[in-house]
């Protein structure tokens, strides 16, 4: 990941130079974003957009996804342990969006009173008032045929939600939050201080600054930004999975309210949601048992792609004990334990030895569940003869 300030402006200069000749595609733009080497606000300078826009297209996309977290068990035991010490927070744009697209504003606001940056609010007018003048007009949707952008016409429907929401994102920002001063910057250069805006886009750079100069932590869904606030700033921050299980853990959420905000996680391609068996287990419950959504993006999480091995397998022993108590799959377990291993084993190299790593978990786990473990023995055994 590209964090050094230097470096961070080397990385930029061939990309802002072939702007100068034509904007970037959406899938060009989305593989530095995929590599990790530049930031969410980077990107929407890069394609030209505004914050929201890129902000849905990469939850809509699956081949890119919204990196909120490096998915390690250390980073999240780090932003556990930071919560729990009850810290201020200061809020960017993709923590903003993410709350509202979870229905938890309220809820966020019941307890704490996050600090924003003026430019953060400036940005959410600008997106509202752009949305009011264009009205049902064409709206340009990333992405297209090679140079050419697909464009598509709005239904009033949809126009009027998404004003709606920006607005109650405008009445948020205005009644739950406190616009702090970004005195920090008064310590750099005007011309590092416009370049700095320009390429990661002005709200995210004066939110960084703004937790540097205040002693808060930074609340962003943007897992580069948080990485280059550490390495530049010193900089410690948060994303909205953990902050939500606080919220439950303090009681201003119930745990279906959390377990439904996991789900979302998992199926609006947010990398890399930490999912539990209970998660699992009421993403199933959703899909009425059947291998739909939501319970299809979610056990896929489970997959190589997405998560360690041993983490991921303790998850599926745990979600098949939960699903052993369910008198109304009972007759369906073998499908669920067949679904489970396979959705375990993808996208993984040496999958024989996988399986017989995961024999050796579930034995450990299920000791006071025998006739389960016998039946996901069973499973196994039919895997291996048929060839995986």
């Amino acid at each position: 990941i590209v964090t050094d300030k230097g470096e961070f402006k080397e990385t930029l200069k061939p990309m802002f130079d072939f702007l100068k000749e034509k904007q970037l595609h959406w899938k060009e733009a989305t593989e530095y974003y995929k590599q990790i080497k530049i930031t969410f606000g980077t990107l929407v300078t890069i394609l030209h957009s505004d914050e929201e826009t890129v902000y849905q297209s990469l939850l809509s996309d699956s081949s890119v996804g919204f990196r909120f977290c490096s998915g390690s068990r250390e980073e999240e035991s780090a932003a556990i342990q930071l919560i729990k010490s009850e810290p201020l927070y200061v809020i960017d744009l993709t923590a903003v969006f993410t709350i509202f697209i979870l229905a938890m504003e309220n809820y966020a606001a019941e307890k704490y009173r996050f600090a924003i940056a003026q430019s953060t609010k400036n940005v959410i007018e600008e997106i509202y008032q752009e949305a009011k003048y264009h009205g049902k007009r064409e709206r340009i949707i990333l992405g297209g045929d090679g140079d050419r952008p697909i464009t598509t016409v709005v239904s009033k429907e949809d126009v009027e939600f998404r004003l709606k929401r920006l607005d109650d994102i405008r009445y948020w920002l205005d009644n739950s939050c406190d616009v702090i001063e970004v005195r920090e910057a008064l310590n750099l250069n005007a011309d590092e201080k416009e370049e700095l805006d320009f390429s990661m886009g002005s709200s995210f750079h004066d939110t960084i600054l703004i937790a540097k100069d205040s002693s808060r932590i930074l609340y962003s869904d943007d897992y580069a930004l948080r990485e280059y606030a550490k390495d530049n700033y010193n900089v410690k921050g948060i994303w909205s999975q953990p902050f939500l299980r606080h919220l439950l853990n303090s009681g201003i959420i119930a745990n279906g309210q959390y377990l439904d905000s996991c789900v979302k996680f998992t199926c609006s391609n947010f990398l890399h949601t930490s999912i539990t068996p209970d998660i699992l287990f009421h993403a199933a419950m959703i899909s009425e048992w059947k291998l739909e959504p939501p319970f299809e993006c979610t056990i896929n999480i489970l997959g190589g792609k997405y998560s360690d091995f041993d983490p991921a397998a303790n998850v599926s022993v745990g979600f098949l004990a939960k699903m052993w108590d369910q008198t109304i799959v009972s007759s369906r377990l073998g499908n669920f334990i067949h679904l489970t291993i396979n959705a375990l084993l993808k996208d993984r190299p040496e999958r024989i030895k996988l399986l017989r790593r995961f024999v050796l978990i579930a034995e450990a786990r299920l000791t006071n569940s025998p006739l389960l473990l016998r039946e996901i023995l069973s499973v196994i055994r039919a895997l291996e003869r048929g060839g995986l």
